[in-house]
């Protein structure tokens, strides 16, 4: 949902996650760009950007 949101390609929402974790000092495990892409294909919803 963040990724269509910002249109952000997985790579970068990987880098996004990480960032807002350290920022609230966070020590949570954030999935790399690979595992959330292909939870984002098996998950199969579709958005609409407007």
């Amino acid at each position: 949902m963040v990724r269509e949101l910002f249109r952000l390609p997985y790579r970068q929402l990987e880098g996004l996650a990480r960032s807002i974790m350290q920022c609230l000092g966070l020590d949570l495990p954030v999935p790399d760009y690979t595992t959330l892409a292909k939870r984002a294909a098996r998950l199969g919803a579709a958005l609409k950007v407007r």
